[in-house]
């Protein structure tokens, strides 16, 4: 049995969405055992130039700094168990 994860990505560099969302689509993970939460840290006026996946959720928090997003983040997470990315993995 696998656990329900909830991957959190503060992301501040619009110019490695196309990196981050192809890496995001190579994820063998089950999709129902996982959540993605991208947080726009102090991006304004972005949106993702393709359609996301079904499990990706992108919340904006205005304060910067990857402690606020990663915060942010924990707050809007449907599972206990959380993993914390960097937008340039």
């Amino acid at each position: 049995m696998s656990q329900h994860i909830s991957v959190i990505i503060p992301f501040s560099r619009p110019d490695r969405w196309p990196s981050l969302y192809k890496q995001l689509t190579e994820i063998t993970y089950p999709r129902t055992d996982f959540e993605v939460i991208i947080v726009l840290n102090a991006v304004y006026d972005w949106h993702p130039p393709v359609k996301t996946l079904k499990n990706i959720k992108i919340v904006a928090e205005h304060r910067q700094g990857p402690s606020y997003a990663r915060n942010t983040g924990i707050r809007v997470a449907k599972f206990s168990h959380q993993v914390f990315l960097h937008d340039a993995c």
